[in-house]
């Protein structure tokens, strides 16, 4: 059973080179290796060309990393395949466990990543972690009531080729990993190994996307998640994989979370009114009680702090990578190591 592996590359010239050598060096000869340059304009396409003899590899204008990846899956010969950004890794052997736990069935086999420095240093747990993962059912469930489940960044998953290959265009954003997520339970078995078998690098430009507020960031975010969901349903529907209900936007707690976000980037107090629709969102979602009690804390500060306060408390909950080491804790245990 081959494994294509994808590394998509832009702007990347400082770590496209560990990325492809943490493909090449892997002990599992049933792999192919791609690599995509979108439109680099620094030294990325040099760098990649020096792989010429061991990989597959393709150059294009820039058009985001979902395009990129579609380019590369005309060449991909893989049963199934795994999208790696240029900035992350695979661990030694990652290829030859998850080869293990592949098979017809399979729709997404995800894994958990550690998070390292620019320099490769570990700064973090593995994430996302999941003793506990839902069944197929419960994975559709979760889908219909919360419009989501939980998923690694998209280092963190290998698709079988054909959930990809339905996706078709995706016009609302520029990644390919959101829609074909939500798509694989629909069309079999998703499996979450909870042991890292990446490395999800933290570095300057990635960790300023989770820095930048303001109404773009927090606009775009809730009009990308519906945009998923509207998405999905038109899938099912058209290749009669089941029923996607898929409801107004104003009920999902993370579209719900982002407008409160959005207020306190635009200097404002959140309503009264908008965090109770919140809270009513996170129970009839069904999020676990210690984690809701955790955002009824964090929302009734925000509530009631000045306006320099709030947005500090908006950047503890929106920037990951800048929480002290007391908070990371506390988010850990409010995210789910909760039985």
């Amino acid at each position: 059973m081959l494994i294509s592996v994808v590394v998509t590359c832009f702007n990347y010239a400082d770590y496209v080179s560990e990325a492809i050598e943490s493909v090449l060096t892997q002990d599992c000869e049933e792999k192919e290796l791609i690599v995509i340059d979108d439109g680099s304009t620094d030294r990325s396409w040099e760098i990649i060309s020096q792989y010429s003899d061991r990989a597959t590899l393709l150059q294009g204008k820039n058009q985001g990393q979902a395009n990129a990846c579609f380019n590369a899956l005309r060449k991909a010969r893989g049963d199934f395949v795994l999208f790696l950004d240029a900035d992350d890794k695979l661990r030694p052997g990652a290829l030859k466990v998850l080869r293990k736990s592949l098979h017809p069935e399979i729709s997404k086999l995800q894994f958990s990543l550690l998070p390292i420095d620019a320099q490769g240093n570990p700064i973090g747990d593995p994430f996302p972690n999941l003793p506990v993962f839902p069944n197929r059912t419960g994975l559709l469930e979760d889908i219909a009531r919360r419009g989501s489940y939980d998923t690694p960044p998209c280092s963190g998953n290998i698709f079988r080729r054909d959930v990809i290959e339905r996706v078709g265009e995706i016009p609302y954003e520029r990644w390919i990993d959101g829609v074909t997520s939500l798509l694989a339970p629909y069309m079999g078995e998703v499996k979450h190994l909870n042991e890292a078998l990446g490395f999800y690098r933290v570095h300057a430009r990635n960790a300023s996307a989770f820095a930048a507020g303001g109404s773009q960031r927090f606009t775009m975010e809730a009009n990308r998640f519906h945009a998923r969901l509207v998405h999905l349903q038109e899938l099912c529907s058209r290749y009669a994989l089941g029923s996607v209900p898929v409801r107004s936007p104003s009920s999902y707690s993370y579209i719900l979370e982002r407008n409160i976000c959005l207020a306190v980037s635009e200097g404002q107090r959140p309503s009264a009114s908008l965090i109770l629709a919140w809270w009513q969102a996170l129970a009839r979602e069904g999020v676990r009680p210690l984690r809701r009690v955790f955002m009824v804390a964090w929302s009734s500060l925000l509530f009631g702090a000045p306006l320099q306060a709030r947005r500090r408390l908006l950047a503890l909950r929106t920037n990951p990578w800048s929480r002290p080491g007391f908070v990371q804790e506390l988010k850990r245990v409010a995210a789910g190591r909760e039985a």
